[in-house]
């Protein structure tokens, strides 16, 4: 799928430019198996995002202190201003063109054919006779235009905007290769939201993002016990032990394990729209997890005790070789969920 593209310059350096943190991935291809060349993260503050001078400040410094000296970069994109959508079009024979799907996408889409970029690609034969099944990718152009003025005063350039659902799947795609004839979930768990995937018989078949994220637990923290921002990330992160009493953090415990309850109870409602949804669907036996978020202590255990299935972390980079030397195995192996969509964002020009 070519998606959002506006340069023609190759780059493998990828940017996953979430409301918490900012992660980007270099890969440097080294007789035809990627190698690991940079990695870096760098943590927004609240108000950066109330003016864009200061993650544009901050983008500059960051890409001066990882080194780096390629300005383009894939990016991608999510939320509300993106809409995911398969759908079943007439089939003539011919091969699909940007017009056929132009003609036909208003019918499908919530935005206005005339605000938004549109890519596709064919997944197979539709359910109907004469028709194709066709996977439509819809982002409104005034996003994707702040995105470009945004890294532009970085002195970055864009050289595609992908979507995180894709995002993840190709890097679990690339990753793991002996599981993609499978059914398999995937979720990854960013600041303020997160993805749902379903990746089935070699191609994700249903993507969705979800309005949870791991900020929703250090507000939580912050409202309910009086904790200060910085006291409620610290226990978030580390658990309830952290916390100086033992009813404080019985409480902490009690609060953490109801957004974990709420968070399984979306992911179980996304799952099952997507089995009555689809009528080739297979139940998948297995999650994988990633993102920031998906670290918090507790979390695996509890999504694995609801959801009653087997539930791993992605390895960004099983795949994928790196010096020893150059970087440290245990502190790779400890961040390694939380570059999962930049890795997949930079394995996209391979």
């Amino acid at each position: 799928m070519g998606l959002f593209s506006f340069l023609r310059k190759k780059t493998l350096c990828g940017l996953d430019l979430g409301q918490s943190w900012a992660k980007v991935v270099k890969l440097t291809p080294e007789n035809q198996i990627p190698r690991l060349d940079k990695i870096g993260r760098i943590a927004w503050n609240k108000s950066d995002w109330q003016d864009h001078q200061n993650i544009a400040g901050k983008l500059t410094q960051f890409w001066t202190n990882l080194e780096l000296r390629q300005k383009a970069v894939v990016t991608s994109m999510a939320g509300h201003d993106v809409m995911i959508k398969r759908v079943d079009l007439p089939y003539s024979g011919d091969k699909f063109t940007q017009d056929d799907i132009q003609k036909h996408a208003q019918d499908h889409i919530p935005f206005n054919i005339n605000d938004v970029y549109i890519d596709f690609q064919e997944m197979g034969e539709g359910s109907g006779e004469s028709t194709k099944n066709i996977l439509l990718v819809a982002s409104k152009q005034q996003m994707v235009h702040e995105f470009q003025t945004l890294l532009q005063q970085a002195n970055l350039n864009i050289s595609i905007v992908d979507v995180d659902g894709f995002a993840l799947s190709n890097c679990f795609e690339f990753n793991y290769p002996e599981m993609l004839s499978e059914t398999t979930y995937l979720l990854d768990i960013g600041g303020t939201h997160s993805t749902f995937c379903v990746y089935s018989q070699n191609q994700p078949v249903f993507i969705r993002d979800i309005g949870f994220g791991g900020q929703q637990i250090t507000e939580r923290l912050n409202k309910v016990l009086d904790l200060s921002n910085s006291e409620a990330e610290k226990i978030k992160l580390s658990g309830p032990q952290e916390t100086e009493t033992e009813d404080l953090a019985q409480k902490v415990k009690h609060e953490i394990e109801d957004i974990y309850s709420s968070w399984s109870e979306e992911v179980q409602h996304l799952i099952n729209f997507y089995q009555n949804s689809q009528q080739s669907a297979q139940a998948a036996e297995k999650m994988m997890l990633s993102g920031g978020g998906s670290l918090t202590p507790g979390l695996r255990k509890s999504l694995q005790t609801y959801l009653e299935m087997d539930i791993e972390y992605i390895n960004p980079w099983r795949q994928i070789h790196y010096d020893d030397n150059h970087f440290d195995p245990e502190y790779l192996n400890s961040v390694a969920p939380q570059f999962t969509i930049s890795t997949g964002l930079a394995l996209r020009t391979l």
